[in-house]
């Protein structure tokens, strides 16, 4: 099984770069409850890093509005993010609903 208190630090700090990769600013980088949210050019995206019982850990990106600029933000943040994963030889990656 693997180390799930390693798997989650590695995933809150490749999720936390995916977003600073995107100048975004900070106002929670909370790694004890796993919880991260920025913003830049008006969009504000919170990203939830949850560990799992089997040691795998749940990343979710949430957009706090409905808008284009920040359906294209997340999309530019999930895309950091499976950039960063893939680099590192991590199986996973983000998916959306579509696939």
């Amino acid at each position: 099984m693997p180390d799930s208190h390693l798997s989650f630090e590695r995933t809150f700090d490749i999720t936390l770069a995916a977003m600073a990769d995107q100048r975004m600013t900070f106002s929670v980088q909370d790694k004890r409850q796993g919880r991260i949210v920025g913003a830049v050019d008006g969009s504000t995206l919170a990203a939830t890093v949850q560990p799992i019982r089997d040691g795998t850990t749940r990343v979710t990106f949430e957009p706090q509005a409905d808008t284009a600029a920040d359906a294209a933000l997340l999309k530019r943040v999930v895309d950091a993010y499976n950039e960063r994963m893939a680099k590192l030889g991590l199986l996973g990656g983000f998916k959306d609903a579509d696939g």
